[in-house]
């Protein structure tokens, strides 16, 4: 039980920047109004940023299978993302690109997991507002020792009083073929029953009428014109009390669902402590699975603690046991820094998670080194996307985030639909790397600037590429096209002719 014990030594300003973090995304309305002011970023601009390393790495093959047969599956299909992590998850904006992104192309399955985060008196996504009436209790995954017993979503919320409800308020419009909603609630002659409601129509769910084998129960709604209420009824004496641990809005599409999963302040032990996550999880039907923690784990103390990695293993091994057909992507943090200092723990993670990665055949983002490497929080503070504690991102950074996220995705699919065994990234050279031991993949690795016979090819740019779909392409680096070529940006134009060499 470690992890509560971390918990339960953190510093008091971790409490300081969870009251900073509420305030600041507890202002939905202002800060739904300057996301909608975002677009698609150009990533050019910001030079730190190496886009020529924004893949997702992978050592063998089986690593990413699960997910790009998927993804290359000529039938209709529904494929399921599972989003865990901590703050930079749970207000919904870097995923939310990706949904966008992955929706475009495959089409809309849903929105995925929602919860009453009000309940918990903390911030809501910022793609619906959370209220609730009554007394709730709630407990989340930051706790030493959760009150309730906790799933996939990391928080569970409680009432004793009949007539307690909570509503969701979404600030878009709600796709008319979101009609299917997955109640995940305790089953048992003590729980109350509940009504959902949309619009001006009510439908009451007696729970022990419902499928007790499941640990959800699945509602065909109507369209959601604003809203969606639920409201906890006594139906008979023995009702005491009612447990919910979230809910999934879905449609019967083909297409892409992202469950957002995120819980602010959350270590990456915290789905060992979650009771219900290997019971809610298979549910959700996932073909790709998430792990993107570890500011938390190493920021207050600058260290990692010895336990981790097997913690992180027993993780993986669950979501295998019950989730036999999902890919597992682990992710590094980018640079933190605490009085104008890197956090050196936080390479020290990266290293681990990729040791990880490379070792139980998971794939690897390593976002520390794609987003700049150590110092280069400093760089997003003054471009205006990374907030004065140098830990979090404002909406626009999380944009930028997720814009690279999605390439990533984008490239990997590339080199996985191209044969590629293995996609690993080479160091060397980086300014920003010290006495660092580099694995070559022979696939991938930087074809050296001399140019001396080497096959000459001219290649034509088409209408939607980039620099990153022609290098992979070619199987060679971004870096060597732009130095080959002379460009100063990754930005090029339709028709333009690039120079290859092989």
């Amino acid at each position: 039980m470690k992890f509560h014990f971390y918990c339960l030594k953190t510093p008091k300003i971790f409490k300081y920047i969870l009251l900073y973090l509420l305030f600041f995304f507890s202002k939905s309305s202002f800060l739904y109004a300057q996301w909608e002011q975002f677009g698609v970023y150009d990533t050019t601009k910001y030079n730190w940023l190496h886009t020529e390393l924004n893949v997702i790495q992978y050592w063998n093959k089986k690593a990413v299978k699960d997910f790009y047969d998927k993804w290359f599956s000529t039938d209709p299909r529904k494929i399921s993302i599972v989003w865990m992590g901590d703050s930079h998850i749970q207000p919904d904006v870097l995923p939310e690109v990706v949904r966008k992104r992955l929706q475009e192309k495959f089409g809309d399955a849903g929105r995925g997991m929602m919860f009453p985060l009000s309940t918990g008196r903390t911030y809501s996504s910022l793609q619906y507002k959370s209220e609730h009436y009554g007394p709730w209790a709630c407990s989340r995954s930051i706790e030493a020792y959760p009150k309730f017993a906790l799933g996939v979503s990391g928080a569970t919320c409680k009432t004793q009083l009949p007539g307690s409800s909570f509503t969701l308020s979404f600030y878009k419009p709600v796709p008319s073929h979101y009609t299917q909603l997955k109640v995940f609630c305790k089953k048992s002659k003590e729980m109350f029953d509940f009504s959902i409601t949309v619009g001006n129509q009510s439908q009451v769910v007696k729970i022990m009428e419902t499928d007790t084998n499941l640990p959800y129960i699945l509602l065909k709604i109507p369209p959601i014109p604003k809203s969606i209420t639920l409201k906890v009824i006594k139906n008979r004496p023995e009702q005491k009390d009612f447990e919910f641990y979230g809910m999934s809005l879905e449609s019967e599409n083909p297409g892409v669902v992202v469950h957002t999963c995120g819980i602010g302040g959350a270590q990456m032990s915290a789905p060992l402590y979650q009771k219900k996550f290997t019971e809610h999880l298979p549910e959700l039907e996932p073909d790709l699975v998430i792990l993107d923690y570890g500011g938390n784990d190493f920021y207050y103390f600058n260290s990692i603690r010895p336990d981790l990695e097997s913690d992180i293993i027993k993780i993986i091994n669950q979501i295998r046991t019950v989730c036999p057909n999902t890919s597992i992507l682990l992710t590094s943090t980018q640079d933190l820094m605490k009085r104008g200092v890197s956090v050196s723990a936080g390479k020290k993670y990266r290293d681990l998670i990729q040791k990880i990665a490379k070792e139980q055949d998971c794939a690897f983002y390593d976002w520390y080194y794609i987003s700049g490497g150590p110092g280069a929080m400093t760089k997003w503070v003054k471009a205006g996307l990374a907030q004065p504690d140098y830990v979090h991102l404002f909406i626009g950074g999380y944009q930028i985030k997720g814009e690279m996220f999605y390439e990533a995705l984008v490239r990997t699919a590339e080199a996985y639909q191209n044969a590629y065994d293995s996609l690993v990234t080479s160091l060397e050279g980086y300014k920003f790397i010290q006495n660092q031991t580099v694995t070559y993949n022979p696939q991938i690795q930087n074809t050296q600037n001399n140019t001396a016979n080497k096959q000459t090819i001219y290649h034509t740019v088409k209408s939607g590429e980039t620099l990153s779909h022609i290098a992979v392409k070619y199987k060679v680096s971004v870096k060597n096209i732009m130095t080959w070529n002379n460009l100063k940006s990754t930005l090029i134009k339709t028709g333009q002719k690039l120079v290859i060499y092989k």
